[in-house]
């Protein structure tokens, strides 16, 4: 599998701006989806280190949160971010759950 990523992910959750705007509606707007649908199981796949995960976390607390990624970097760092979730080395073009296993 390959992990090549050219750009800083996480950079973009510090930029301001039109992108910083139009980054903080769409985490208004997931937040919001996300609580109306008082998920029990939660799947972010391609996770990165964690960030928008943490805010699906919060929105749904009672949610077993699950996050895929392919580079060992971001998964420490989830890791470090979520202690209580589970983060596993995956690819999102082969997903390893079956049908079904998550709500979200």
């Amino acid at each position: 599998m390959q992990t090549n990523q050219e750009t800083d992910n996480l950079e973009k959750y510090g930029r301001g701006g039109v992108e910083g705007r139009l980054l903080a509606r769409f985490r208004r707007v997931l937040v919001a989806q996300t609580a109306a649908l008082c998920p029990q199981r939660l799947l972010d796949a391609g996770c990165g280190e964690g960030v928008a995960t943490a805010w699906l976390a919060a929105a749904a607390p009672a949610a077993a949160v699950t996050g895929l990624e392919a580079r060992a970097d971001a998964r420490a760092a989830f890791a470090r971010a979520l202690p209580g979730a589970t983060v596993l080395d995956g690819d999102i073009h082969a997903l390893p759950f079956a049908e079904g296993a998550f709500d979200l």
